[in-house]
């Protein structure tokens, strides 16, 4: 009988296979830290449309004016191709530039492509937003309505940007400019409110250095009101060729930027907002021990310590049913808003919205004044409503109302929460959205 021997596996050879492991056991910890890590770094776009103006801007038709030498914008994909551009300065026209746009291009105008933007994918911001999550404050997705997101239909189509306003199994609706979610109006916190406000008027830091003093002549030191039209209208006033028609919008606000001020010294300036429909005076007075805010009756104390010693903008808005009054961050106030027929008919605004301020006590230097509006939503093909359901899938809308395809008028079968990409990075500080469109 014969006996086979074996031979042992070889020193060397048992440290090669070793060392294999142990390479292939970390290469595949690597790739999976590196797979995680994706899902937290932050991406950059460049915006392709108007869709989200004055949010984000798109690309623009740069053109200078041959009468006054003013340079302006155009938004280059709601160019009208046969109107000639307006001057938004001295008003004049010129028909040089009344020709088709793909024409105007070949003439060498100038062009300036759209802003970039940072946006973070949603895995990312579920872990930022796991408590609120948690709390049935943000969607599980981790995108929270009034986002701004980007998207993607299919994996050959190109990255979007549109607001996210509804989520799965929710009914939508729009009603008179306003959102609704399964009935209820959707209201928007002060900060909320910023970061989707459009500037409707305002004066730039270099030359808002007015100092209000109850002795003084004049004291009202900013009025807003539209010269020629009835309402505080719905173009954009970086876009001249933008054809949105005329409408009222009855929620707008004022934010005040004080110069230097020392919140420890006593003043009481008072802000007016007479829209069609309402009049609401505010009170603002500020001491030693803190804010003090009185409008329609109720009043409301802040203390210094919950005012903060640094607070330099002060906002005054009506939306979405309340009177809101604080810091771009902070809510001092909010009460709900009352319509008041007579007292505006008294006051004989004719319907046209005014935003004024007033030193009443003290001095008060102003180092900016802005007024805006919020978003007005409107139905397909501008209609004051319109609602569909959500079903299993999202609801997206542009901020350029009438320049924006979306799912008032596009998807028969809605997107689902797949299709998001990223939410977009707001700043910290939400008045930027609006000194950002001075």
């Amino acid at each position: 009988m014969t006996i086979e021997l074996r031979s042992k596996p070889s020193r060397w050879f048992l440290y090669w296979a070793a060392s294999l492991m142990v390479l292939l056991f970390l290469g595949i910890i690597l790739a999976g830290l590196l797979v995680m890590r994706q899902g937290y770094v932050l991406r950059h776009g460049i915006v392709e449309g108007s869709s989200m103006e004055p949010h984000l801007k798109g690309p623009r038709v740069i053109w200078t004016c041959p009468i006054c030498s003013l340079e302006q914008q155009f938004t280059l994909d709601t160019c009208e191709s046969v109107k000639p551009f307006r001057c938004q300065s001295c008003g004049k026209t010129d028909s040089a530039s009344g020709v088709d746009m793909s024409e105007i291009l070949k003439l060498g105008v100038q062009t300036r492509p759209g802003e970039i933007v940072r946006y973070g994918p949603t895995r990312m911001f579920r872990s930022l937003r796991a408590q609120d999550i948690a709390a049935g404050n943000v969607h599980g997705s981790g995108a929270k309505r009034g986002d701004v997101v980007v998207f993607q239909e299919t994996s050959n189509s190109q990255r979007e940007i549109k607001r996210i306003v509804g989520f799965p199994g929710e009914r939508i609706a729009i009603e008179n400019g306003d959102l609704w979610v399964d009935g209820q109006r959707y209201c928007k916190t002060m900060n909320e409110t910023l970061s989707q406000a459009i500037l409707v008027g305002g004066r730039e830091r270099s030359s808002m250095k007015v100092k209000l003093d109850a002795s003084s002549l004049d004291e009202r030191v900013f009025l807003f009101q539209t010269s020629s039209e009835s309402y505080i209208d719905n173009r954009l006033s970086r876009n001249a060729h933008d054809s949105h028609r005329l409408i009222p919008v009855e929620d707008f606000g004022i934010a005040v930027q004080l110069a230097g001020t020392d919140p420890m010294q006593h003043w009481t300036i008072e802000c007016t907002l007479h829209s069609a429909s309402r009049s609401q005076l505010v009170a603002i007075t500020s001491g030693p021990e803190g804010i003090a805010i009185e409008s329609s009756g109720k009043k409301t104390d802040v203390p210094l310590k919950s005012a903060g010693t640094a607070f330099d903008w002060i906002v005054v808005v009506m939306v979405d049913g309340f009177l809101l009054v604080g810091t771009p961050t902070t809510e001092w106030m909010r009460i709900p808003l009352e319509t008041h027929d007579a007292v505006v008919e008294a006051m004989e605004w004719n319907g046209r919205p005014v935003v004024g301020i007033e030193c009443k006590s003290g001095v008060v230097r102003l180092e900016n004044v802005l007024v805006f509006r919020d978003i007005f939503y409107r139905g397909k093909l501008d209609s004051p409503t319109q609602e569909w359901d959500a079903e299993d899938g999202i609801v997206l809308l542009g901020d350029n109302v009438s320049a924006s395809t979306d799912s008032r008028d596009r998807w028969p079968v809605r997107p689902n929460l797949s299709v998001l990409k990223g939410i977009v990075i707001e700043p910290k500080n939400p008045i930027e959205n609006l000194v950002q469109q001075l």
